[in-house]
């Protein structure tokens, strides 16, 4: 089984590609359409590739999109097809902090084909209402405990020379776990493909092992 986006029988009659190995391709030819033009697929297989990187990234649930980053996925020409949207989503998932999948979380070469921005995005973002009932983005600031405080008031003030209360540590610590645990991420989704990881994180290679390693910049 082979698969090619080249027109070869044009490039074996310009001498590019060998005659008769075109023959054997030849036995059985199925021609698909470019993605671009495949009406509905894109949502479809929006949804798909969204689903597992979900299960893959074990989320309690898949959000979707805002309707701003679906019409700007639709819009989009996709020239590397099925891979390309495939690769755009996952990275997308990645890197979102956003209860939807929002426009800005999209590659920039997409984001170019979105709609103007009027405001609804955002919002439609801040009212979504989780799977497990609760409206992300709009919950009342809670205490340490975990107790909600008077009028929404979030922890209590903390003085210098205190200890940290029960539950929290340093600001440096945090981070660095939590920079930890998303470099895991990105890992599952390479296959620990060390590389590729940098390159979606936008880091050297080198940047990303001392991170690994628990070493700072």
């Amino acid at each position: 089984v082979a698969a090619t986006n080249e027109d070869l029988p044009r490039l074996a009659e310009q001498g590019r590609f060998r005659a008769d190995l075109l023959d054997r391709l030849s036995f059985e030819v199925i021609t698909l359409p470019p993605l671009r033009v495949r009406e509905g697929d894109i949502d479809v297989l929006s949804e798909y590739f969204g689903r597992r990187m979900a299960t893959e990234l074990e989320w309690e649930a898949w959000p979707g999109f805002t309707d701003a980053a679906m019409a700007a996925l639709e819009a989009h020409q996709w020239p590397g097809n099925v891979r390309e949207l495939e690769n755009a989503l996952e990275r997308a998932g990645v890197l979102s902090d956003a209860p939807l999948l929002r426009v800005a979380d999209l590659p920039a070469v997409i984001q170019k084909r979105a709609p103007a921005d009027d405001g609804s995005e955002d919002k439609q973002a801040a009212e979504y209402v989780s799977p497990m009932g609760a409206i992300i983005g709009n919950a009342p600031a809670t205490s340490l405990s975990g107790a909600v405080g008077p009028e929404g008031v979030g922890p209590p003030t903390v003085r210098p020379g205190m200890p940290l209360p029960r539950g929290v540590t340093s600001l440096k610590r945090y981070l660095r776990d939590q920079e930890l645990a998303y470099l895991q991420h990105v890992l599952a989704l390479t296959n620990q493909n060390k590389e590729e990881t940098a390159h979606l994180l936008e880091i050297s290679l080198a940047t990303l092992y001392r991170k690994l390693a628990g070493e700072g910049e």
